[in-house]
């Protein structure tokens, strides 16, 4: 096992950090945005210089899978993952938001466009308690997946795009769930 003490994007080089008070959980290359009206009690209290490398530079050819939450940097780390997400990467969970939590942060259609790229498609979508605009998404290789399962993933990111129909779906997800046990 290896670690690295640096931040993941596009390209080498130096970014500023904003740091959070709420033990970095917030903290994030990118300046807040919405974040500043959601979480009020969350303070942005400090900014440090850190190193950035390209994911791809570390030449991690035995990896499948990528788990990627940065706080609205989700873009630029997949950005510095070119090769990897070409040749060896078939899952990948990442934190997606559909509103700008943080300044010029990629929204999830961003991220569904630029990993539909490589193959990718988003199968699985969980939203922070069903209702705040932010929360993880598992992309899977197509490759990886039968027809039936790629048409029901399309349906399902079609359907939730539309905002109005989110509670609506998350009400009628839930009643099933409770009626067959979940």
């Amino acid at each position: 096992m290896f670690f690295y003490n640096c931040a993941l994007g596009e390209q080498k080089g130096v970014a500023e950090l904003n740091g959070s008070d709420n033990d970095g959980q917030s903290s994030s290359i990118l300046s807040p945005n919405l974040h500043l009206s959601i979480h009020p009690e969350v303070k942005f209290t400090n900014k440090q210089k850190v190193s950035v490398n390209k994911y791809d530079s570390f030449n991690l050819i035995n990896v499948n899978f990528l788990n990627i939450d940065t706080q609205g940097y989700e873009l630029m780390v997949l950005l510095g993952s070119i090769n990897s997400l070409r040749n060896n990467v078939e899952y990948i969970i990442c934190e997606v938001n559909k509103l700008e939590l943080y300044e010029n942060c990629p929204l999830v259609r961003d991220i569904d466009s630029f990993l539909t790229k490589f193959g990718f498609i988003r199968t699985d979508t969980y939203c922070w308690q069903d209702s705040y605009p932010w929360g993880d998404a598992f992309y899977i290789k197509k490759n990886n997946l039968n027809l039936g399962r790629i048409l029901f993933s399309k349906l399902k990111n079609y359907i939730y795009s539309y905002e109005f129909l989110f509670p609506i779906i998350i009400t009628c997800r839930n009643f099933v769930w409770k009626l067959f046990g979940k």
